[in-house]
């Protein structure tokens, strides 16, 4: 049997509403103004501004978060206090020393102006007061450093936050899932689905405190898992940072012009956790993207491919979103031959049959690009090893597709830098359910990745449609689908039968055979372990009148076969198709 992991990725997409500070409320408390260059008075939009209240000893007051939000494109920006009291300001912009304004009374009703002049971009690390509670640095020497990373990824994550909840973008979502085979590098059933959207947050996880307690992966009953990743609400946390440790690395092998602060579970930890790394420009200091890990994974060959990734950007507005994410998990066999006493330590032991990739990407308008954008070429051959012409490349969720020429080659430029999904499609190989390649590829800023790409052979895929468990020898693989004539759709929930007669070992009597089978949701059905040179009659079963036939073959020896069924007006009489091979 397998043992399923599944990775979770909430998607949420709210109608349009604009947050506007009430002037009605006479009782409202205000602060506003702009923000604009020191040196040159330009105004600067995309800056965090927040707004503290200030209570109990005034030497050293407890401060309380309020309310934050980013300047505009004219540097303006507007905070609304529930009540009366005494308020601190706060200006950050990335790459540049925090703005910290002196404490001031604000009184019922006021509406206080507070412009700011920020320093240009100095393209340096600030230097910061470690200040962040619970903050733990690996290396005692890197603590500063630690504070001053954090402070910056803080700044984005923050921005990033405040961008979806004011929806400051309109985005554009492609989704998509990829079931891979890590050991033949061989990658089955993409799904992709594209909508328009003002999507307020289209990555999210649980709650920080939720993933602290359970754990980011988690057992379930019936032999599976649920698999979690970091969303900017967690990075964000006082629990993810009290249970993580971090240190600074530099970037090296595709992550050239990065810096990492990477982060770790602290000692002690015994729930599943992630490990991962938050990487900066290290020029700008904004965050780029943040990868991750999972620990306390059972053993398996593949458990590097096992994490996930979240891509930020931020935009000419100064508003933040998320453009690129995906989790991969990992689906384990189980020998259900092994007694349950030894379960425990064949879990241990167990190598991952599959990954489960699930993820997506936003095009906004006004994006800026990245620069050092890199690209993705090579070639893909057939299972002979024949150059395979119009065949479509893409990167998994991407809008990036670029066809093969007759010498089976491809290019995909403006790639942008982070980890992808390869993957190709055919039609003859669509009609199996596969694709006819799939690679992953580690793209860097300015990198130039190449890759040989080689569509499954024959035994790959006759182990792939069986599940892992291919055939015996001479044995034939057959597929069926079924789809309505009218609409082309696939009809789920069909039963079928594959029916024939097959002489007894040592007797000269025949014995009648039969494999029953039900439609999926792809409308596809596999016969495994059929005779060859003896027909077999596919057939529709049903509850209340004689089976339907839909076809007879004659399969050949370790033949892998397809068998069209097309259903006119969704239920009336069979029409089969020509097999396919």
């Amino acid at each position: 049997m397998l043992y399923s992991h599944r990775a979770h990725v909430r998607w949420s997409c709210l109608a349009f509403s604009v947050a506007l500070l009430c002037a009605s409320d006479a009782r409202a408390q205000v602060v506003r103004g702009r923000i604009v260059e020191r040196l040159t008075g330009h105004p600067v939009a995309g800056v965090l501004v927040s707004l503290d209240r200030l209570s109990g000893d005034v030497q050293q007051p407890l401060r309380t978060a309020v309310a934050s939000v980013l300047s505009d494109r004219d540097g303006e920006y507007a905070l609304l206090a529930a009540q009366a009291g005494r308020y601190v300001l706060e200006a950050k912009r990335i790459g540049v020393q925090r703005y910290q304004s002196e404490p001031f009374e604000l009184s019922e009703g006021e509406t206080r102006r507070l412009d700011i002049e920020v320093d240009a971009l100095l393209y340096r690390l600030p230097e910061v007061v470690v200040e962040v509670p619970q903050l733990c640095a690996l290396r005692a020497p890197q603590t500063q450093r630690v504070a001053a990373l954090w402070e910056e990824a803080r700044t984005a994550l923050a921005a990033a936050r405040i961008s979806a909840r004011d929806r400051l973008a309109r985005v554009r979502v492609t989704r998509y899932t990829l079931s891979i085979d890590p050991e033949n590098v061989a990658s089955y059933s993409e799904g992709r689905s594209e909508l328009t959207e003002l999507v307020e947050r289209p990555f999210t996880s649980l709650s920080a405190e939720s993933l602290s307690v359970a754990g980011y992966w988690r057992d379930l009953p019936g032999d599976s898992a649920e698999y979690y990743g970091p969303d900017a609400e967690v990075l964000l946390s006082d629990a993810f940072r009290r249970d993580h440790c971090y240190a600074v690395v530099e970037g090296t092998r595709g992550r050239e012009g990065l810096i990492g602060l990477a982060f770790e579970p602290r000692g002690g930890r015994k729930n599943p956790d992630v490990r991962g790394t938050l990487w900066l420009d290290e020029r700008s200091f904004e965050l780029r993207y943040v990868e991750f890990t999972y620990d306390r994974l059972p053993y398996g060959e593949f458990s590097r491919q096992v994490g996930g990734e979240v891509h930020f950007e931020r935009l000419a507005s100064g508003a933040w979103f998320v453009r690129r994410w995906f989790i991969r998990s990992p689906q384990y066999r189980r020998d259900t031959s092994v007694p349950a006493a030894f379960r425990d330590v064949f879990d241990s032991l167990a190598t991952i049959y599959r990954l489960l990739e699930e993820g997506g990407s936003a095009r906004v308008d006004g994006s800026r690009g990245e620069v050092g954008q890199g690209r993705v070429r090579g070639t893909v051959l057939d299972s002979a090893g024949s150059p395979l012409a119009g065949a479509a490349v893409r990167l998994a969720g991407t809008a990036l597709m670029a066809v093969t020429d007759s010498r089976g080659r491809f290019q995909l430029d403006s790639v942008l830098p982070g980890s992808y999904s390869v993957t190709v499609h055919h039609d003859g190989y669509a009609l199996l359910g596969v694709l006819a390649g799939h690679a992953f590829a580690a793209v860097g800023r300015g990198g130039d990745v190449q890759l040989t790409l080689r569509a499954p052979r024959a035994r790959e895929l006759r182990s792939h449609l069986c599940e892992g468990r291919p055939p015996a020898q001479r044995q034939a693989v057959l597929r069926v689908l079924v789809v309505d004539s009218a609409s082309a759709g696939p009809l789920a929930a069909v039963p079928l039968r594959a029916a024939w007669s097959e002489p007894q070992r040592g007797q000269p009597l025949w014995q009648e055979r039969q494999l029953r089978r039900v439609t999926g949701g792809d409308g596809a059905a596999v016969f495994c372990g059929l005779p060859p040179a003896v027909p077999v009659e596919v057939q529709i079963e049903r509850s209340d009148a004689p089976p339907l036939r839909a076809g007879i073959l004659r399969m050949r020896p370790n033949e892998l076969a397809v068998h069209v069924i097309y259903i006119a007006g969704g239920g009336n009489e069979p029409q089969p198709g020509e097999p396919w091979q």
